[in-house]
């Protein structure tokens, strides 16, 4: 910028001539003196505030003007055009630039500061020049167009376009001389003659068919340019009679390019009076060329080739060679400048002749196929034999089609109907499991959609059991492979339709819906609301947060499929889902389904699900409304938000069911029992809902209630909404049995008041237990409002009317006109009458109101309840009772167990024999309960009820339990308990009769002791309270224990006791019987001994025995939970009977406590040892058809503990005595012969290590002892493992020196030598 503006000084002559450069330099030193001398002083850090203070006086007493002034100029398009006034104003300018002022101000005369103020008008020539970056003003883009727009505001909307004109150049003015076309060569036609009003409509695929020649069209021009030149083919005519003219520009063209070479045009041949014709000079120059070509040698054709391509760019000639090559596949052609090149279309159509010779056909109206790619084409190629079989290296793949179903490879599907032409095997129908997941992981939507969709198809069959014998483990080798990991990330999917494909995908997965109808039809039986958990038998809930998260996602899903999909955030994504995205109707109900499956997991997942922010709260807002528009079909509506969904009502039940306080929090903050009054209090044809979801909103929402009844909370909605309960209790009065009597629909309207009868039926309980809640009330802190014994009579007076109506009724129906409806609402009317006799007992009522209920007792019983076996009607009822006798052994269509995902093992559950007739079975049990009630109040009815203990269908029930063996696995055992609890009060009704009169019964108590023993074994958990009764108070009970016939003969057992005790040396013991009789004698004698062990070991849990008494008992107050934990394990093993011996052994591993402080055992451990062999050897010879279905090698491995015990345990010679008894007895039976050491044995990881320690063990206290010499035997005999053997001829080969045997004839050996060789 310096040496610019010295150059435009030395222009400027007069401004040079008066300064020079010393006078000069002179006169910035004095202005910067005086400048300095003028100036304040600048603050400092130093300065204090009363500098600062005295420094601005200063400058406000100086009055000095500013050194800038910063003027705002008005901004025009012209910002930088020129605007100095004279030349004079440029010379001062620069002038102030050199002295130093840099154009920013100058001195005047009177001292003071004025400032210049000016614009680069005369210097566009330094925007060439780099300036400084410090002077450089930046300006944003944004500022730079608001500027613009601000400024061509202002100017003239004329001036603005002469400025927009002059910047780009554009030439407005039009020239004088304008030639236009001239057309005097080209030929008029006229259109055709039609009868149409429009032009048809031109289409491509006409259009394309009706194209005869192609190489007018170019394959490269776009689709209209090609429908453009198809359509002007045909000759444009006008049929006269006057006048013919058929010549057309085509006609012309046509014949001009056949004959003439493309490049040779005509461009410029014509004249101003048109007498020259173009087509035919065209034609002489080509001839003219064709004739120079023919007569020129080679040599000169090459020459003058070559010199052409001197002359031309490299670049043009390289282009030319590529396109040459492209459209003519002889490589020669490049290079010899053939004038007659082929179109583009004939190489095209050359390469669909190479095609079609593959039997590649491609339609010409297909878009963007040229060029053709071949390779991208060979899917469309008919496949042969030869290709698929090289593809198949590792046998065949199962595949499927969209519905899910199998599809063999020798079907005959069309390949329209889209199974062919992916993977592998291109000619065979169907996916595989391995393109499906391709499809759910691809990028495209609609592949998404199709995966996602088959898979949830294959699901569904795979639980209903539709690939027996086709496919094994199919969804446990899913899971395996990842496929819940696939569904839960196409979840995350932005595409509505890929969200909902995946929660269907999810939902079949893990929800099997008939399992879901059979738990609801279970649920409204006796003790229905208890539910197992669906919880793994191997699941990892117990352990340590910190150990968890060690777990991996996939040995996490692995374990637990529902465990998994919580952690991999399905709540949150539910609640995304159901909040915000507009999801249709199927979604959600999908959606909810597996929340169900969630909230029937565990207590921990349900509590999740509540405690999740949001969830709960969008689930009841929106779909249990208080209010909705009337919906009366569900068809057509694309979305249920809004509408109350007998799903979500559901789903709150299941979440109710899992605890207490869950209960608590939904009925306290989201008004649980205000929704379900609003559900309840009107008909459901009155919800303005289709009625089958009506009906099944009312019947949730009135299971629902019951849920929080069962934990007496809600118990105030009672008085709240009694008028409710009562108009519906009276309604009970216009039902009857007949269907004909009924409404439009008798058996909707039966099954609505059959349960709400079961909602009084917790009324009457929760009133009953108010008698005595000053006890039991206080001690648990239960401040719940009392219901009123008062208002609960009167609702069991209008139902004990109607029982005796219905009972009049069944009386005389037939079976035919008696539905499933009608028998249950014909036992949840006993149910309350059973409950209601129950707590009668409670009330402290007059004498006269005793006399009065127990005359009303004798009419109810004498005139209806002992006529109810009389009647044709019961009997055919009881008929089904036979379809119970199920043999699981040879069970059908037993599915899979998914240990990851428990389920019932059966394709259907509702058609299970105990499901199936489980509402016969409910009515049965509300009998005996009934029964029982009746008699704890007045004994004197007892013989009344003996016809429920001796019918002849209940007895032929009872054998048939009695062959039972139990071979079930996983949770589908809680199909049976219904079977349990009906065997369990029938066994109650017996004893209960038999103590008064026992006259009739007492031929029958073997059948009862054996259904004792079948209840035993059977009960699960969650009924601990049935099995501690039974065991205390009845199967140790004298007259039933002992009321069978011995299975042995008496002889027989005479003999190996005389054996036994000869063997051994009396003189210690002068207690010991001499015969069989005196044996027995000293069993049965310590029988009370024996039951007082059991009691002891029954109540061993006593946490989970407290908590069935609550459940049994329905005190609500003092339940935390109806979920049944460990559903899929019995209370006792089959080998219950030898658990003190195992528990005494354990016990010896760990500690001292067997052991007494001078060494020998404790007489407590003697006397449980010794009841325990006793209550072995009674089962062993009065029911040995019960013990035989315990494993040989159980037997003996249990009672080998016997000599771990302690030291010298089995030296005690009761103990002694009992244990060679047993022996002897399996050896006597050829039990021995059915031995197998290798067999796995229930409770002992390895019978190695326990034989292990017997070796040990004998090596050291034995004393050579011929009893614990036996056992050692046993395993060396040929037929067992051995490994068994070369420990003891291996390691403890020490032992052999004190193994002695008794040979006498007397002792005899119990294993015969012919097993050892």
């Amino acid at each position: 910028i310096g040496a610019v503006v010295w150059d435009i000084t030395m222009k400027n002559d007069d401004l040079l001539s008066r300064t020079t450069p010393a006078q000069h330099l002179h006169e910035r030193q004095v202005d910067a003196r005086e400048k300095r001398s003028k100036m304040l002083k600048r603050p400092s850090k130093d300065d204090t505030e009363e500098d600062l203070l005295r420094s601005q006086e200063a400058f406000l007493q100086n009055q000095s003007a500013s050194s800038v002034k910063v003027v705002k100029q008005s901004r025009s398009p012209q910002r930088d055009v020129v605007q100095l006034s004279t030349p004079q104003e440029s010379s001062k300018m620069a002038s102030a630039m050199i002295s130093g002022h840099n154009g920013c101000g100058r001195n005047s005369e009177d001292g003071t500061r004025t400032v210049d103020q000016f614009r680069m008008s005369h210097f566009d020539f330094l925007n060439g020049f780099a300036r400084p970056s410090s002077h450089s003003i930046k300006e944003s883009k944004f500022a730079t167009g608001k500027r613009k727009k601000e400024n061509e505001n202002d100017i003239d909307p004329g001036r603005r376009l002469d400025d927009y004109e002059t910047k780009h150049h554009i030439v407005t003015a039009f020239s004088d001389a304008i030639m236009e076309k001239d057309t005097t060569g080209i030929p008029i036609t006229l259109p055709n003659r039609t009868t149409q009003a429009f032009p048809s409509v031109l289409h491509r695929d006409t259009l394309m068919k009706d194209r005869k020649d192609k190489n007018n069209i170019r394959t490269g021009s776009s689709l209209f340019a090609r429908q453009f030149l198809a359509s002007t083919t045909k000759p444009v005519q006008v049929v006269d009679d006057s006048m013919d003219i058929t010549t057309t520009t085509s006609s012309i063209m046509h014949t001009t390019s056949e004959m003439v070479a493309p490049f040779i045009t005509g461009h410029g041949l014509r004249d101003s009076d048109n007498s020259i014709n173009i087509n035919d000079e065209v034609k002489k120059i080509h001839e003219d060329n064709l004739h120079k070509l023919s007569t020129m040698p080679k040599q000169d054709i090459l020459a003058e080739q070559s010199r052409l391509m001197a002359s031309m760019d490299p670049k043009i000639i390289e282009l030319l060679k590529n396109k040459s090559k492209k459209n003519n596949n002889n490589p020669e052609s490049s290079t010899s400048m053939d004038v007659e090149q082929k179109p583009k279309d004939i190489a095209a159509s050359s390469d669909m002749d190479v095609e079609k010779d593959e039997h590649l056909h491609v339609h010409h109206d297909c878009v963007h196929t040229e060029p053709l790619e071949k390779e991208k084409l060979q899917w469309m190629l008919a496949q042969t034999k030869d290709k698929v079989d090289s593809a198949l290296k590792n046998g065949e793949s199962a595949r499927f089609d969209f519905e899910g179903a199998l599809i063999t490879r020798d079907c005959d599907i069309p390949t329209h109907v889209g199974l062919h032409h992916h993977g592998l095997e291109p000619d065979a129908a169907g996916y595989t499991i391995e393109e499906l997941f391709i499809l759910t992981r691809s990028s495209f939507s609609q592949q998404k959609i199709v995966g996602l969709t088959t898979l949830a198809h294959i699901f569904d069959k795979d639980h209903k059991d539709e690939y027996r014998g086709k496919l094994e483990s199919l969804i446990p080798n899913l899971l395996d492979a990842g496929v819940l990991f696939l569904l839960r990330w196409s979840l995350d999917d932005h595409t509505l339709a890929v969200i909902s494909s995946s929660l269907h995908a999810i939902r079949a997965l893990v929800v099997k819906e008939e399992d879901e109808h059979c738990l609801d039809k279970i649920s409204s039986l006796y003790r229905g609301s208890e539910i197992p958990s669906f919880e793994p038998a191997v699941g990892i809930t117990d352990l340590k947060e910190s150990d968890k998260s060690q777990i991996t996602d996939a040995d996490l899903v692995h374990n637990d499929v529902i465990l998994g999909l919580v952690r991999m955030d399905f709540l949150p994504r539910a609640r995304y889902v159901l909040s915000t995205c507009h999801i249709g109707a199927n979604e959600v109900i999908s959606c909810l389904k597996i929340l169900w499956k969630i909230g029937r997991h565990s207590l921990q997942l349900a509590d999740n699900v509540l405690r999740y922010p949001g969830l709960i709260k969008c689930i009841i807002d929106h779909f249990l409304p208080m209010s909705w528009k009337p919906l009366q079909s569900e068809d057509g509506v694309a979305q249920l938000h809004g509408y109350p969904l007998w799903e979500a009502m559901k789903l709150v039940r299941i979440l109710c069911t899992a605890g207490r306080n869950i209960t608590s929090t939904l009925v306290s903050q989201y008004e649980l029992i205000s929704r379900i009054v609003r559900y309840v209090a009107l008909t459901p044809a009155s919800l303005q809902l289709p009625s089958q979801r009506a009906c099944q909103l009312f019947i949730e929402s009135l299971k629902t209630w019951i849920v929080c009844l069962n934990y007496g909370i809600a118990c105030n909605s009672f008085d709240s909404y009694f008028s409710i309960i009562m108009e519906k209790i009276q309604s009970l009065y216009r039902v009857t049995l007949f269907p004909c009597q009924l409404g439009t629909n008798p058996r909707i309207d039966q099954l609505l008041l059959s349960e709400f009868q079961r909602l009084v039926e917790k009324f009457v309980k929760l009133a009953s237990f108010n008698v005595d809640q000053g006890k039991k009330v206080v001690e648990t802190k239960v401040l719940e409002p009392t219901i009123q014994w008062s208002k609960v009579v009167g609702m069991v007076d209008v139902i004990y009317d109607c029982i005796k109506k219905w009972l009049t009724e069944f009386f005389k129906c037939t079976e035919d006109c008696v539905t499933e409806e009608a028998i249950s609402l014909l036992t949840n009317s006993m149910q309350v009458m059973s409950s209601f006799f129950e707590g009668l007992k409670r009330q402290n009522t007059q004498n006269k109101d005793v006399i009065e209920s127990l005359q009303e007792m004798e009419n109810f019983v004498t005139n209806f309840l002992s006529k109810i076996s009389d009647t044709h009607l019961f009997s055919s009822l009881l008929q089904s009772f036979s379809n119970l006798r199920y043999n699981y052994s040879k069970v059908d269509r037993q599915l899979n167990e998914i240990a990851s995902l428990p389920r019932f093992l059966y394709a259907n559950p509702c058609k299970y024999p105990s499901v199936a007739c489980g509402h016969l079975c409910n009515f049965y049990i509300t009998l005996l309960r009934l029964a029982l009630s009746i008699i704890s109040y007045h004994r004197g009815l007892a013989n009344k009820f003996k016809w429920l203990c001796l019918h002849p269908k209940i007895l032929e029930f009872i054998n048939s339990l009695t062959t039972y063996r139990r071979t079930k696995s996983g949770i589908s055992g809680y199909l049976n308990r219904s079977i349990t609890h009906l065997s369990y009060y029938l066994v109650k009704l017996y004893n209960v009769i038999t103590s008064i009169d026992e006259n009739e019964l007492s031929i029958y108590r073997e059948n009862y002791q054996k259904m004792v023993l079948y209840i035993l074994n059977e009960a699960l958990r969650g009924d601990e309270q049935l099995v501690f009764d039974l065991a205390s108070n009845h199967l140790i009970e004298r007259r039933s224990f002992l009321a069978g016939n011995v299975s042995y003969d008496t002889d027989t057992l005479s003999n190996l006791f005389a054996i036994t005790l000869t063997a051994t040396d009396t003189s210690k013991s002068l207690s010991y019987p001499s015969n069989f009789t005196k044996t027995m004698d000293d069993a049965v004698s310590h029988l009370q001994s024996i039951r007082g062990l059991i009691i002891q070991y029954f109540r061993k849990d006593s946490t989970a025995l407290q908590r069935s008494m609550h459940l049994s008992n329905s005190n609500g107050y003092q339940i935390n939970s109806f979920i049944i934990t460990c559903a899929h394990t019995t209370i006792t093993p089959l080998d219950w009977m030898f658990l003190p011996i195992i528990d005494l052994y354990n016990a010896s591993l760990n500690d001292d406590t067997v052991q007494g402080k001078n060494g020998p055992v404790t007489p407590e451990t003697t006397s449980v040892v010794i009841n325990t062999l006793r209550l072995i050897f009674l089962l062993e010879i009065w029911y040995p058809s019960y013990m035989s279905s315990i494993d040989i090698t159980a037997k003996i491995a249990r009672i080998s503990c016997t000599f771990l015990i302690g030291n010298d345990l089995f030296l005690e010679p009761t103990i002694h005595l009992y244990t060679e008894i047993l022996l002897r007895l399996y050896e006597q039976t050829n039990q021995l012969s059915d031995i197998h050491f290798t067999a796995p044995i229930p409770g002992i990881t390895s019978y190695y290590d326990l034989y292990v320690s017997l070796l040990t063990q004998y090596d050291g206290v034995s004393f050579g002892d011929y009893l614990f010499a036996t056992f050692i035997l046993l395993p060396l005999q040929q037929r067992c493992d051995l490994k068994l053997r070369h420990l003891v001829w291996g390691e403890y080969v020490g032992i052999i020196r004190h193994l002695s045997l008794p040979l006498n004839k007397d002792r005899g050996v119990l294993v015969g030598f012919v097993n050892f060789t």
